[in-house]
């Protein structure tokens, strides 16, 4: 899936006023542009995606380009829904709310009805043993912010947990691109040690540490090349978690 036509978007815009400032720095652009807006490692729409996330994260001004552009690229409003619940879970209300406001502006009167019955708002109570395991099994032990959860706080413990199996599991979004997303996230932010969690998240979901490095690059509109470095410092440290490859079964000589 190839870039829709950028040039009636801001980015578009923002990359020829950069030119005719100085015509390097332009072509720099234009090169991340290239690995941004056309299908490589990742397709375009899902790295389109990721840019919805990381703009609505670090530069609201820009995130109705952005969702614009992802929807030229094919996905829906439910993947872009998706992206709000994940940045709920990495960075809160706010980011969350505002793709909201964009996605019903750009989709007007197509917002899901909420569920009818508030006796079920919590849904059955998940044993704490289950939750434990499932931390256990991702992370290889059970994180000391798992563990204080567990001693302090059931609600606070069942909350976590819905919401990263809702993004990271068995949500809208493939668990490989809700941990790309957020480590992109995370590295536009400068956090190099949060991006390090989805980077190894990412990887033990099946993604290549080609795929990393693009998200990665995501991060930079927003977060400029200090970005690239958080991404880079989590790709490198998470190389432990990449899946094996598989060694090819030698085929018997035809005889």
């Amino acid at each position: 899936m190839e870039d829709g036509g950028t040039e009636r978007f801001g980015a578009a815009d923002l990359t020829r006023r950069i030119a005719a400032i100085d015509p390097m720095f332009g072509t720099g652009v234009a090169h991340l542009d290239r690995v941004l807006r056309h299908d490589a490692e990742l397709v375009a729409g899902d790295k389109a995606l990721i840019l919805v996330a990381t703009t609505a994260v670090r530069d609201p001004h820009g995130l109705a380009d952005e969702v614009h552009r992802a929807r030229t690229l094919g996905t829906t409003a439910t993947d872009l829904r998706a992206v709000a619940l994940a940045l709920y879970l990495s960075r809160g209300a706010r980011p969350c709310r505002l793709v909201l406001d964009t996605v019903d502006i750009v989709e007007p009167g197509r917002r899901p009805a909420a569920p009818g019955n508030e006796h079920g708002a919590f849904g059955d109570p998940i044993p704490t043993e289950e939750i434990v395991a499932e931390f256990s099994r991702v992370f290889g032990t059970v994180p000391e912010r798992i563990a204080l959860l567990v001693e302090h706080s059931h609600d606070g413990l069942e909350a976590y947990h819905r919401m990263r199996t809702a993004v990271l599991g068995h949500g809208p979004l493939e668990p490989r691109l809700g941990e790309l997303m957020l480590m992109a996230v995370n590295a536009a932010e400068h956090r190099s040690d949060f991006a390090a969690v989805h980077a190894g998240g990412a990887r033990r979901a099946g993604a290549s540490e080609a795929q990393l490095v693009e998200a990665g690059l995501c991060a930079v509109t927003t977060g400029g090349v200090a970005a690239w470095l958080s991404a880079a410092e989590a790709i490198v440290d998470t190389r432990s978690d990449a899946r094996p490859t598989p060694t090819p079964t030698p085929t018997p000589n035809a005889r």
